[in-house]
């Protein structure tokens, strides 16, 4: 593939995006660690692993904790399924 089909693709902002959002996780990770306490960067690193192994189980059909499903607030939340 030449250079100038791939600077075309509909598809490099996306991945210049995602990219981005990587490199923004990273930088915040390392932020994290300097300011809090080993034991804190530790539980917060745990939640956050966590939340990605959960969101990992979406295509099997399973609760995610972003659901495409429009919720609505309101006095019918206690039949929230």
């Amino acid at each position: 593939m030449s250079i100038a089909r791939l600077l075309k693709s509909d598809s490099l902002p996306f991945a210049i995006g995602f990219a981005a959002g990587g490199a923004g996780f990273a930088a915040s990770s390392i932020l994290l660690a300097k300011i809090m306490s080993p034991a804190g960067f530790g539980a917060v690193t745990f939640v956050l692993a966590l939340n990605q192994f959960g969101i990992s189980f979406g295509p099997f059909d399973l609760d995610v904790v972003a659901s495409p499903a429009v919720r609505v607030w309101g006095a019918d939340l206690a039949c929230w399924p």
